[in-house]
């Protein structure tokens, strides 16, 4: 009944992986942060969250280009 669990496959860095993920991610996080940011302008923390965004989409685009899955 339970599903096995499937670890990633480790694969030699690749900058396309790297840059597409990358560039994907900060873009789906930024967008929800400008909704959020129409919703209210007037909040302080909004440079605070884009930069978080910013990190967050580089360790994901990193793990993507160093690790695959076999759904992938």
């Amino acid at each position: 009944m339970s599903k096995e669990e499937q670890k990633p496959q480790r694969i030699p860095f690749s900058f396309g992986r790297f840059f597409a993920s990358t560039i994907g991610h900060f873009i789906l996080f930024s967008s929800i942060i400008g909704m959020v940011y129409l919703a209210d302008p007037q909040m302080l923390e909004y440079n605070f969250l884009f930069t978080a965004c910013g990190i967050a989409a580089l360790m994901l685009g990193f793990y993507h280009a160093m690790y695959k899955r076999e759904e992938d």
